[in-house]
């Protein structure tokens, strides 16, 4: 489904329901609509079934469009991904079990038996989220990539990599991949379009081979430990000399009690280098340099002092709040004083693979490695740290290394010590101010060098630390410098202008790209001076250059050694991410080491390009042996051996040669969708597909209905005011307009926003151009309720100001002209402290200069008319209806064979302070009265308590209530008469012809919710059911339609085989006929005594000409047609009146059926006056004489003898000529 939520769909056929349901025959209303605030709608189901929020759901898609519910997983599971293979499809995501069958994020599905069973034994699965899924058809494989260690069923030493696992159908079994597996996880797994490789896109590192010697191993001076991660080569030591330790309880013994010992050992363990706790007690160190850290980690070393060793620990960050750790978990590494799980990341000695920790953490013994990098997710900022140190065996614990790390160098120059305020509450920092006049070189301007020392060759990022000008109030003084990097191993240095006119703290990048430390006492220098051609114009003939600090960050990892410095490691560029490509046919690798040369792929290089940890690709799509599509959360910039590489927009595409990349401007975020069985599909709790508890799955879809135009909406944040809850966007009203030009325009209006913000709240549709408008001007603010359309003019009515309007809730546009209309004087006003509300705009069906506007006001311009008021549009001004009432009115209709009464419902008083809820005006004799004098009136609502809601019918002596077994949530919005297609059993209570169309937000204990309901005076049937975005049900406003005037009379039909042996008699009458005539005229031809007459001309009459000759076929057709039923001239739509639009808040045709003809007449006017007709459809002239049609246009049939062609006159603009019969009603 789109991400974007139906909005009204136009209806141009009939809707057919289940059987029992009263058959609704649209046919006859012209274009219907609906209009509301849904996502989606469907006839209601009572067996549809329903899906559970909470879990997620794995449903088949029938050819008829039905679905059917597989099974749904454990609350909270997730289903990400699918393959299949031969007859059964195999299932991915994040879920304990699916269907009730145990199973741990993977499982499989035979369609034939339709059983769930697990990968491998019972419950067997993998131990991580399961992301991509590949159905290897040739190999029988099943190839699995997410985010795990191994299949659940497999130990430690089973050889499994990491993120990507195979699977044998055949025998049930697991297997590692060729290749071990990443680390790091695995989003996408597609084959190449020969099938010969696998490419392999997510979130992980890889590290190839090459020919070049690059020291890339850690320096001499940090020494090798294998419980180093290779993120760990580029951390250093943070110093804490000056800081407050204190490490409780400690040992008696004065050789391992002095914590400072092990900040920076001298020697090995021993005395003087180790710290040693108390017997048989769990020690507390704590750390507070007074100062913020930008920690990325910290490093501990394990003693083996008398069989004493600590076997695991806890720790806590003191984050900058104002605040003291005083009372840690001792339990999990958390944040102060949030109390945020920190999760670290280690390198485990006993297996080389990585692993993470939140509890208890384990520290590895010293025979197994000299120390143990802990690193943090990210860098964290903090003021100090505490670390507890729980298990250990033999007397009690101790730790030979203890060092807080941090990607942070710093070396100060000989500029002037300023001190600032940092973001951190309560700190402070140095930093390093020069003043340079204005005018000053570079090559003599004051300059500062960091030595900074790297321990590790890898790709880095170089980052400036730039205090904000804000804190030190020398915004105007302040100017861009020129940043020199040195990155070391013959690298020539690499120099960029940067801006230090920033208000806030901010850190600028300085450099992208390898760091070598070639000697064990290597610095990498950082030099920053006065640029070239210094930004700004100084303050006092001086310019500002502040110096604070430089970062560098590792982004592409190197290579662990052994601490020499001889290794052999991977060049620049060497260390991809991401992506990886494996060929079918080639041999078993281990791609969490170092892959070698020969496993290099043209595509590899897609992974040489995104050298950044932080990147990841989601989905890949091979196109061709030399292309694919690659698509994730990536930006890439460098330069190729065919020239420069870029990526971006979330998406790019490769071709390795001389093309390169291509950007794919504003590509989306991409997530993998693997293959399906025929037509399953998987319904889940993520935001592409959302579902709620009571959701409804659509069994029979519309494939019966003509849906002409689908309205895209945009989601906002306002709600409609209850009742009925209603949240936006939302359409409450619509209407149609049509003339010369325009064949048909849908109006609407209600409460919502397009995307481009043309259209707010009112929009027209051009069924002609398939294009959606708004009004030009001024948009409406607020909410529109009703629109009616006379002529050439909109009225919209509501809750809503316009920009130029006087008063509120009502305005006209003028709909030839496209401009709001002026309504100067005449505007709707209320009370103060009120708001003026339009709930319905109707007009008169037997004056065509009145229209009707009720709803919440006082005032009509300066006349004084409450609730309900009369417009004319002739005379432009307003009057009172009577006496007038008072209160609020929700609805209107007509009743009377002239539509002489109009019927009001609300909460109303008359002028005599009798209270009503309906109320009836006469326009016969001006005055108002309580429902009491018609019959056939409806009415819903609720109890004047809000407690329950009602359905109710006047029958002319008394209102009675209807049975409807409405719960007490429904809400009620329009009721509205319908004809049908055929009869349902008469009843006291409503004519056979006709139901009660009632929308809104219905519930009911015997069928549950529904949107609209049709009621046929005994029965209730629920009719169309909508859901809204969320997944809860909809809500339908109420119908639209452009055809008011139809007739409820039912059409009778012969039965077919009645309708063929009339027509076979009458063709085989006619047949004989013509052979009679013929068989005369030969007879008469051939007397020789008769005498030649004189052929004489005579032209042919007028009345001829009006008639265009039918062929001998047409007449047989017509003999057979039924007859075409009109209505009689005159009646409640006299003078030619126009077809009227209908108001959707209220209801029409409430009253007895009103037509004036029945079936089975043929009409031919001696006078001329004729009788009127409506055209079904449009008809286009093909010769002279002919008359164009729209579908909707009132005629006058002037002449109908000829069965197949009718003279008519279109009223609107006097024009004549013939039409085909067939097109009339």
């Amino acid at each position: 489904m789109s991400s974007y939520p139906l909005l009204s769909v136009i209806f141009g056929a009939a809707i057919v329901g289940a059987q029992n349901v009263p058959q609704i025959d649209f046919s006859r209303m012209g274009t219907v609509g609906i209009a509301g605030a849904f996502a989606g709608l469907d006839l209601y189901n009572a067996s549809a079934p329903t899906l559970d929020s909470s879990a997620a759901t794995l449903v088949s898609r029938n050819s008829d469009g039905a679905l059917t519910i597989l099974g749904g997983t454990n609350g909270g599971g997730q289903l990400l991904s699918s393959c299949s293979l031969k007859d059964t499809l195999y299932v991915g995501g994040v879920f304990d079990s699916v269907a009730g069958i145990s199973a741990r994020n993977v499982i499989a599905y035979t369609p034939s038996s339709g059983k769930f069973s697990p990968l491998g034994s019972d419950g067997a699965g993998v131990d991580g989220e399961v992301n991509a899924l590949h159905c290897d058809s040739s190999s029988g494989l099943v190839w699995v990539g997410g985010n795990f260690r191994r299949p659940t069923s497999a130990s430690e030493s089973s050889g499994f990599g990491g993120a990507v696992a195979v699977f044998n159908p055949s025998d049930n079994t697991w297997s590692p991949a060729p290749f071990d597996g990443f680390r790091g996880q695995v989003l996408d797994i597609a084959p190449s379009t020969d099938g010969k490789s696998l490419y392999f896109g997510g979130s992980f590192a890889t590290t190839f081979g090459s020919n070049s010697t690059l020291n890339a191993t850690n320096n001499p001076a940090v020494p090798y430990s294998p419980g180093a991660t290779p993120f760990s080569a580029s951390l250093v030591p943070i110093p804490l000399n000056g800081s407050e330790i204190t490490a409780q309880p400690a040992s008696s013994d004065s050789n391992f009690n002095n914590i400072l010992d092990i900040l920076c050992p001298a020697g090995n363990d021993g005395p003087g280098n180790t710290w040693l706790g108390a017997d048989s007690s769990t020690a507390s160190i704590t750390a507070r340099p007074f100062k913020f850290i930008n920690a990325g980690g910290i490093r501990l070393g394990n003693t083996a002092i008398n069989g004493r060793s600590t076997t695991a620990f806890t720790y806590a960050a003191l984050l900058p709040h104002f605040c003291s750790l005083t009372n840690p978990r001792p339990d999990r590494l958390t944040t102060i004083p949030d109390n945020n799980v920190l999760e670290l990341t280690y390198n485990d000695p006993a297996t080389n693979q990585t692993r993470t920790c939140t509890d208890s953490c384990p520290l590895a013994p010293s025979s197994a490695a000299l120390y143990q990098d802990f690193l943090f997710t990210t860098s964290q900022q903090i003021t100090g740290f505490q670390l507890r140190l729980t298990q250990w065996s033999g007397s009690g614990p101790g730790l030979h290394i203890l060092q807080l790390l941090s990607n942070d160098t710093l070396t100060a120059g000989t500029w002037v010590t300023t001190e600032t305020a940092t973001s951190i509450p309560g700190t402070t920092q140095n930093i390093l101010v020069a003043t340079v006049p204005v005018g000053t070189s570079s090559a003599n301007s004051p300059s500062i060098t960091w030595n900074s020392y790297v321990s590790g060759s890898g790709e880095y990022e170089v980052y400036l630390m730039i205090p904000g000008c804000t804190r030190l109030q020398d915004c105007d003084a302040r100017t861009s410098v020129k940043v020199t990097v040195s990155p070391g191993g013959a690298i020539a240095p690499a120099s960029t202008t940067i801006s230090q006119r920033v208000s806030d703290d901010t850190q600028a990048l300085v450099y992208r790209g390898p760091v070598i430390p070639s000697t064990p006492d290597y610095r990498s220098t950082v030099t920053l001076q006065l640029a070239d051609n210094p930004e700004g114009s100084g303050q006092g003939g001086q310019y500002h250059l502040v110096a604070d600090r430089v970062q560098f960050v590792l982004t592409s990892v190197g290579t662990s050694g052994n601490g020499t410095g001889n290794s052999t490691a991977p060049g620049s560029g060497r260390n991809g991410f991401g992506f990886f490509e494996w060929p079918l046919s080639a041999s078993a690798t281990n791609a969490t080491g170092i892959l070698p040369n020969t496993t290099i792929t043209p595509f590899d290089a897609l992974a040489f390009t995104i050298p950044n940890a932080t990147a990841s690709i989601h989905a890949i799509a091979p196109y061709s042996a030399s292309r694919l599509f690659a698509g994730g959360n990536f930006t890439t910039a460098a330069v190729g051996d065919d020239g420069t590489v870029l990526g971006g927009s979330f998406s790019a595409i490769r071709k390795y040669g001389a093309d390169g990349w291509a950007v794919l401007e504003n590509g989306p975020t991409v997530k993998p969708l693997g293959a399906l069985l025929d037509h399953t599909t998987a319904a889940s709790t993520t935001p592409t597909a959302s579902t709620a508890n009571n959701a409804k799955v659509r069994r029979n879809w519309f494939s019966h209905m003509t849906m002409s135009d689908l309205f895209i909406r945009q989601q906002t944040s306002n709600t409609l005011p209850a009742p009925p809850s209603a949240p936006a966007p939302a359409v409450l009203a619509g209407t149609f307009y049509s003339n010369q030009s325009i064949s048909q325009l849908t109006i609407l209006g209600g409460n919502f926003t397009f995307a481009n913000g043309q259209a707010k709240n009112l929009a027209f549709y051009d069924t002609d151009t398939n294009k959606l408008t708004g009004v030009q001007g001024t948009q409406v603010e607020g909410v529109v309720r009703a629109l009616y359309v006379k002529g050439d003019e909109l009225f919209v009515g509501g809750q809503f100001t316009l920009q130029g309007n006087e008063g509120s809730g009502l305005a006209t546009y003028g709909l030839a002209s496209g401009a709001w209309e002026s309504n100067e004087n005449v505007g709707l006003t209320t009370a103060s402290g009120s708001t003026v509300v339009v709930r319905s705009i109707t007009g008169r069906p037997s004056n065509d200069d009145t229209v009707i506007v009720a709803g919440s006001f006082a005032s009509a311009g300066k006349l004084t008319c409450e609730a309900v008021c009369q417009w004319s549009i002739q005379n432009k001004q307003w009057s009172t209806l009577g006496s007038g009432i008072r209160g609020d009115v929700s609805s209107v209709a007509y009743a009377g064979s002239n539509a002489e009464l109009l019927v009001v419902a609300g909460a109303l008083t008359l002028a005599d302070g009798t209270p009503a809820n309906v109320a009836m005006y006469s326009f016969d004799n001006s005055t108002w009265i309580a429902v009491g004098g018609t019959n056939g009136i409806f009415a819903a609502g609720r109890a004047s308590d809000g407690s329950a809601p009602f359905l109710t019918h006047w029958d002319g002596q008394q209102w009675n209530a209807l049975s409807t077994d409405f719960a007490s949530s429904t809400e009620v919005t329009q009721l509205a008469m319908v004809p049908l297609s055929d009869p349902h059993n008469g009843n006291g209570v409503l004519q056979n012809n006709r139901v009660l169309f009632m929308s809104g937000s219905l519930a009911s204990n015997s069928f549950g919710s529904a949107s609209t309901a049709l009621f046929d005076g005994a029965t209730v049937y629920p009719y169309i059911s909508t859901t809204s975005t969320s997944g809860s049900t909809g809500f339908v406003n109420g119908l639209f339609y452009s055809v008011s005037n139809f007739s409820f009379e039912l059409r009778k039909f012969l039965p077919r085989g009645v309708v063929i042996l009339i027509s076979i008699a009458i063709a085989a009458g006619i047949v004989f006929l013509l052979l009679l005539i013929g068989v005369l005229w030969a007879i008469f031809s051939r007397r020789d005594d008769q005498p030649q007459e004189e052929y004489v001309y005579q032209e042919a009459d007028d009345e001829s000409l009006l008639h265009r000759p039918s062929s001998l076929l047409e007449h047989i057709n017509a003999a057979t047609r039924n007859t075409i039923v009109g209505s009689v001239a005159g009646g409640i739509f006299p003078g030619g009146e126009k077809a009227v639009t209908p108001d959707p808040t209220d209801g029409t045709h409430m009253g007895e059926d009103e037509d004036g003809m029945g079936a089975g007449q043929v009409y031919n006017d001696p006078d001329g006056e004729g009788r009127f007709a409506l055209a079904r459809y449009s008809f286009v002239p093909s010769g002279d004489g002919e008359l164009a049609l729209e579908e909707g246009t009132q005629v006058v049939v002037l002449d109908d003898r000829d069965p197949a062609w009718w003279f008519v006159r279109n009223e609107a603009n006097g024009q004549e000529g013939v039409v085909p019969a067939s097109y009339l009603s």
